[in-house]
């Protein structure tokens, strides 16, 4: 059978709250507490978990249940995969399991005595049964911890698992719950949890992957995967930013942001505007907080440390404390939106939206769902290829204007276009000429790069002047900065026109 469920992360301490909810309240049975301990199996190789294939054996009761779960699609906490659900009777049985390849697998290595406990959960789970909008739902509360020989982390989450009718009922009954709870949608499983902790391994930031797109691809389609990829390349790297302890967390959420609204704009026409309209301001918010934060980054890990070594003037200029402390500030400020219940609703509202999307939300021959005469072609190719042009006619646009004024402004919004082209390219990627893709993607991070030198050091400069407040020592400090950085941006201003010219010249992939 396929397992449907929606996983929220909570914190331990809004667990009692959870029962008080009017979701709850009004639920239609609640089943008693029960503890469960599970033991999780693999090779001393870790077969299993190379081929994202879980094997456990749950304690219910005076029973053991023997439970095989399949890698399937995880996006904002909702997934879908293959699961098998048995009695264990003293030895593994795989006959049930309809994927054959797996089972003979599985079998095999039974019959090698080569499955072997890696690790276990225990954990008290409350279990309600809920009806809502004719489809029925379980919700189970689970707070315990994962333990790896001495190893152990805390565990505490809510799983919404759909028994009947409309996978979008998950969504609904979760944003009832985050009216007055803190949650967060996460794909992580307990699973994958206990594999990092048999490893000991600290968790790494996570970058943009590809996403599986063709001619075939509905845009309906295209934006969900689009979209959901970069949500789960954004949460996947929350819990890192929040803890400050890599700048590249906060990097790579940026990132992230910046590729879903460009998602967003990019197929605005293809669906009421509805969706842009009430999410582009919410995300352009969490931009600018991450925003701030890199800024200080940069600042702290790569504009000043080249400078205090040699500089003594600049090292008690006081400077440094001040940037440290508006970098502490900015990653304050990080940590509070990120815990704040109004980012998890972001994100459940946003799922809920996502999974609402499919073809019946096109209008004839792809137009817009309000009917108006701007939409897409019916081919999703001749749509990428006339949103790229339309990106590319204002890179082109602004790329004179940039060269006739060179003002920081004019620069700074070439900048942009040239940011929102590459990230349409990247996404629509799948659909074009992979070589001619690569060779203009090469000579727009070229132009890129050099706007972003110029762009961070007239950042710099007046964030470090803001911090000075008027300070004459300080004020000195600063200006010794812009004019040691300053050579690199000088020379990437001289580069722009060549760059500008060969981004021109370079064959369109579309």
């Amino acid at each position: 059978m396929e397992e449907i469920e929606l996983k929220l992360r909570i914190a331990p301490s809004a667990l009692g709250r959870l029962a008080r909810t009017p979701l709850l309240r009004n639920a239609q049975s609640r089943s008693p507490r029960r503890m469960l301990t599970n033991i999780y199996f693999d090779t001393t190789e870790r077969d299993l978990q190379a081929r994202r294939v879980a094997l456990r054996l749950r304690k219910q009761g005076r029973l053991w249940l023997q439970t095989v779960k399949q890698a399937g699609t995880a996006a904002g906490g909702l997934s879908q995969r293959p699961e098998w659900e048995q009695v264990h009777r003293g030895r593994w049985d795989f006959s049930q399991i309809t994927d054959a390849k797996l089972a003979r697998l599985l079998t095999r290595y039974r019959d090698l005595g080569r499955l072997q406990p890696v690790f276990e959960t225990r954990f008290a789970r409350d279990t309600w049964h809920i009806s809502h909008a004719g489809s029925s739902l379980q919700l189970m509360a689970d707070r315990g911890e994962i333990r790896c020989g001495a190893r152990v982390v805390p565990l505490a989450e809510i799983e919404l698992e759909l028994v009947s009718g409309d996978p979008l009922a998950l969504y609904e009954c979760a944003l009832a719950l985050a009216e007055s709870l803190p949650l967060v949608p996460d794909d992580v499983s307990k699973a994958e949890r206990g594999y990092a902790l048999l490893d000991a391994r600290e968790s790494a930031p996570r970058y943009a992957q590809s996403v599986a797109i063709d001619t075939h691809t509905t845009p309906s389609v295209a934006l969900r995967r689009l979209a959901q990829e970069c949500l789960a390349h954004m949460h996947a790297n929350a819990d890192g930013a929040a803890s400050g302890a890599n700048p590249e967390y906060v990097h790579q959420m940026r990132v992230a942001l910046r590729r879903l609204r460009s998602v967003l704009r990019s197929f605005e026409p293809c669906f009421a505007p509805e969706l842009s309209e009430r999410f582009l301001p919410r995300w352009r918010a969490l931009a600018a907080t991450l925003g701030e934060g890199r800024d200080w980054d940069v600042i702290a890990t790569e504009i000043l440390p080249p400078l205090l070594t040699d500089d003594r003037e600049l090292a008690a200029s006081g400077l440094a404390d001040r940037v440290a402390e508006a970098r502490a500030g900015a990653q304050a400020r990080i940590r509070s939106a990120l815990a704040e219940p109004s980012y998890g609703r972001l994100l459940l509202e946003f799922g809920a939206v996502l999974w609402r999307l499919d073809s019946r939300q096109e209008g004839p021959s792809g137009t817009s769902v309000d009917g108006s005469s701007s939409g897409p072609t019916s081919s999703l190719s001749a749509y990428a290829v006339d949103r790229l042009r339309r990106a590319r006619k204002q890179v082109a646009k602004k790329s004179e204007r940039a060269l006739t004024s060179m003002r920081d402004a004019d620069l700074h919004a070439l900048r942009i276009a040239i940011k929102r082209l590459r990230y349409a390219l990247d996404s629509f990627a799948p659909l074009l000429p992979v070589r001619r893709t690569r060779a203009y993607l090469k000579a727009l991070s070229a132009l890129q790069n050099d706007l972003g030198s110029i762009n961070d050091l007239a950042t710099t400069t007046r964030r470090l002047l803001d911090i000075a407040d008027g300070d004459r020592v300080m004020t000195d400090a600063v200006v010794r900065i812009a004019a040691w950085h300053g050579e690199r941006a000088r020379r990437a201003r001289k580069r722009l026109p060549e760059h500008i010219r060969a981004l021109s010249n370079s064959p369109l992939p579309w």
